[in-house]
C-alpha cells in the first residue's frame, strides 16, 4: 500500500496522538512511536495494518504507529489489509 494514500484515520479519538501527517504529538504516542520505529529500523516483522477505503482514499482502523514510523523513516509503502466501503 502507497503510504502517499493513507490520508486520515477513522477513530476520530486518534487526532489528538497524531497530526493530519501522522507525526505524534502526545507523548504516549511518542514514546510507542519510537518502539515501533526500533523494530521498523531493526527489520523486525511488522503486521500489517488495517485500514478502509472510501472511494479513492485509506483511514488507518489499527496501526497509526506503524503507519507514522514508516513515513518517518522514509518508506513509501506498507503492507496492509483493506476493506473496502461503498
Amino acid at each position: 500500500m502507497s503510504l502517499a494514500r493513507i490520508i486520515g484515520t477513522v477513530e476520530r479519538s486518534r487526532t489528538f496522538d497524531f497530526d493530519s501527517d501522522f507525526r505524534p504529538i502526545s507523548d504516549h504516542s511518542k514514546q510507542r512511536w519510537v518502539a515501533v520505529a526500533t523494530l521498523f529500523r531493526r527489520g523486525r516483522y511488522i503486521p500489517p495494518v488495517d485500514l478502509i477505503q472510501y472511494g479513492e482514499s485509506y483511514f488507518v482502523i489499527d496501526g497509526h504507529h506503524r503507519v507514522s514510523a514508516a513515513k518517518a523513516l522514509g518508506w513509501s509503502r506498507l503492507q496492509a489489509q483493506v476493506t473496502v466501503v461503498e
